[in-house]
């Protein structure tokens, strides 16, 4: 457990050194259920270090959280979603297919590494996951957004999985709190996967939502072979998002 906290530390002050070296080495022999890592304003930060942090969690991992909101620039947090899906496409017992929440608080996942995500959840490579989350706002794009949450239209995704965080209930006021068009296809998503129970009411307004995050909600609401991914959502309020200009 220590080796792990320690490793921002170990990259702040000497890279990806000996010490860094280290505590990743005794981080992958660990037994380790659950861990925060946060590498926010840390410049060593790069691809390389991202899929080394990667590589040295131990398969016992269920619960992880990983921040670093500063480095839109960089490609680190795909290099680490590239390791993440190839961990658990591995059939050895290296995989990481236990994880039962993964946070990624980030500003730097790009679509392609979103798509990378999506692949691996659309393969069930993690059958006992049960909450993503990406922040409150997320800070994803509408496409990553969408690539992230296909497995949901799919039925692919685990059951009640949650890509909006601890967030979902079956009544959900959500004034003001900035959110995007990103963070209504996360949460639309999460109540086509049964995550928000039978989700009935819908307050999103006073937001930035616009008619990308509005296409995900009519999608829902249709009736597909008679049948309405969400049938008890019967009251939404969605008004003074300026950017919606289509009504539902």
């Amino acid at each position: 457990r220590v080796a792990m906290y320690a490793i921002r530390a170990a990259a702040d002050t000497g890279g990806a050194g000996s010490l860094f070296k280290q505590c990743l080495g005794e981080s992958r022999a660990s037994t380790l259920q659950r861990a925060v890592l946060n590498f926010s304003n840390c410049k060593a930060f790069d691809e390389q270090m991202a899929t080394e942090v990667c590589e040295a969690l131990p398969p016992t991992m269920e619960y992880l959280t990983l921040c670093f909101y500063d480095r839109p620039e960089s490609r680190s947090a795909d290099a680490f979603l590239k390791e993440l899906r190839d961990r658990l496409f591995d059939p050895e017992e290296t995989s990481l297919g236990r994880m039962r929440e993964l946070v990624l608080k980030s500003n730097a996942i790009s679509r392609e590494g979103a798509y990378t995500l999506g692949v691996a959840l659309s393969q069930k490579t993690m059958p006992s996951l049960q909450v993503l989350d990406f922040g409150m706002p997320a800070q994803l794009s509408h496409e990553c957004a969408t690539q992230i949450t296909t497995c949901a239209y799919q039925g692919s995704a685990p059951k009640a999985l949650s890509f909006f965080g601890n967030r979902c209930a079956s009544t959900l006021i959500l004034r003001r709190q900035g959110l995007t068009s990103a963070d209504l296809i996360l949460l639309i998503a999460s109540a086509v996967t049964g995550a928000c129970g039978q989700l009935s009411t819908l307050d999103v307004s006073e937001n930035k939502i616009d008619n990308k995050g509005l296409e995900h909600l009519e999608r829902a609401l249709k009736l597909v072979s008679g049948v309405r991914k969400l049938p008890d959502l019967n009251v939404i309020d969605l008004s003074h998002n300026e950017d919606t200009t289509q009504g539902m």
